[in-house]
């Protein structure tokens, strides 16, 4: 297992915070209606005047974007924590719950949960994950059962997989949207490219500790990730069960990306982009890594949502698209380095 020692983890997870701090006030400061810096603290610290000027800030800060900041923050943390799990459990850089069809499992799961109207708030909201969560998770072991050759997982047999479902997948959800709802198609396609401005405030608190949960599950299986890239019989020797380890990492990952899909709709590359760029910056081990994609994939998303918000305002992009259109030549360029790692 690498080295690592506390300074230096406590360390790369304090920038990496201090970072996510910097990046949510400026989110919460540009939109169509720019907030200055002093407005801004004045409002998040409770200081200012009540029927000054910033009264009116205050409403667009608090009531509008950040509940809008902090799913972001919610949604990327998860989306990039779990990419980096994906890839270590299945073996594969390369994997991604968007790429892989994961995410489209579990928003199909959302789309037939929406063909039976359930009138009760709570009742409907737990349907929903409960339904992302199935779909999410028979994509994972469909996956995991289609790349396993010989006992062992094929990092390309995965990635053909992932896509033929994704695919497939997609298909079945605008088949069920067109068919069954037309006039609700165009708002299924814009929750299906990644939608974080129709959260209220309320679903935040409720979903905020079952994500916190499931994210601090996820860093502490870091060290027995770590221990399982030296091999099984070293895993096995060390007192690592890595079928159990898999199997509960697949289970955990899946109930989240069923939440946080039930809420904001696919939104891909996250989960590629995050971790990747963040091996290159501080290493291979689990034990930081986890952690650490939480932090990047947080402070990815929260500028990838304001970039969607003010690039051609007043009109606002869906935040899967500013999210491709980073992580899609990202994703390519990975393939071509993996074809010169196989070829060379």
């Amino acid at each position: 297992m690498t080295t690592l020692t506390r300074q230096r983890a406590a360390l790369t997870l304090a920038v990496l915070a201090t970072l996510l701090g910097v990046t949510s006030l400026a989110a919460l400061s540009l939109g169509s209606e720019t907030v200055s810096l002093s407005r801004l603290l004045a409002i998040v610290g409770g200081w200012y005047a009540p029927g000054s000027a910033t009264d009116a800030s205050e409403a667009i800060v608090l009531q509008i974007r950040a509940p809008r900041v902090v799913l972001a923050g919610f949604v990327g943390a998860t989306l990039g924590l779990t990419g980096a799990v994906l890839q270590s459990i299945l073996r594969n850089p390369l994997a991604e719950p968007h790429l892989i069809g994961v995410s489209s499992g579990a928003a199909l799961g959302v789309i037939v949960a929406g063909l039976w109207p359930i009138q009760h708030a709570l009742a409907s909201a737990t349907a929903t994950w409960l339904f992302a969560f199935a779909g999410g998770m028979t994509t994972l072991v469909a996956l995991y059962r289609l790349s396993l050759v010989s006992g062992r997982i094929r990092p390309e047999t995965l990635v053909l997989a992932g896509v033929v479902l994704n695919g497939t997948l997609s298909a079945v959800i605008m088949f069920l949207t067109s068919y069954v709802d037309p006039a609700r198609i165009f708002g299924r396609v814009v929750w299906l490219m990644g939608n974080l401005g129709s959260v209220e405030s309320q679903v935040l608190w409720a979903i905020g500790p079952v994500l916190g949960l499931g994210m601090t599950w996820l860093c502490l299986q870091g060290r027995p990730l770590t221990i399982m890239t030296l091999g099984a019989e070293t895993a096995q020797s060390l007192g690592v069960h890595a079928e159990r380890v898999i199997r509960s990492c697949l289970i955990v990952s899946a109930m989240m990306i069923g939440l946080v899909v039930s809420l904001s709709g696919m939104i891909g590359f996250v989960g590629i982009l995050t971790p990747h760029i963040l091996r290159r910056l501080i290493g291979t081990d689990y034990r930081l890594l986890l952690p650490a994609s939480v932090l990047g994939g947080a402070m990815f998303l929260i500028i990838a949502d304001t970039v969607a918000r003010v690039a051609l305002a007043p009109t606002e992009l869906p935040v899967g698209v500013i999210t491709a259109i980073c992580g899609g030549p990202f994703f390519l360029w990975l393939l071509a380095q993996r074809r010169k790692q196989v070829t060379g």
